[in-house]
């Protein structure tokens, strides 16, 4: 099989992160119009593992020195 290209590796990896993102702001809009605390629960742990994925994936696109002046 061929081998995708670098631009289009790192295309890939930009449309997941602003899909991430968009998951992110939606999870964090739910938990603060939830109407239950255990609603509000979940979507706080989704926003949790978005978070979490949303950092390995800007660091493997080169950002470690943006996150790190950030913490």
């Amino acid at each position: 099989t061929e081998r995708p290209s670098r631009s289009r590796y790192l295309g890939r990896l930009i449309v997941d992160l602003n899909y991430l993102l968009g998951r992110h702001q939606r999870s964090l809009m739910n938990a603060t119009s939830a109407t239950s605390p255990e609603a509000r629960h979940s979507h706080l742990g989704l926003v949790s593992g978005y978070a979490d994925r949303i950092r390995n994936l800007q660091i493997s696109l080169g950002a470690t020195a943006l996150l790190n002046d950030a913490l």
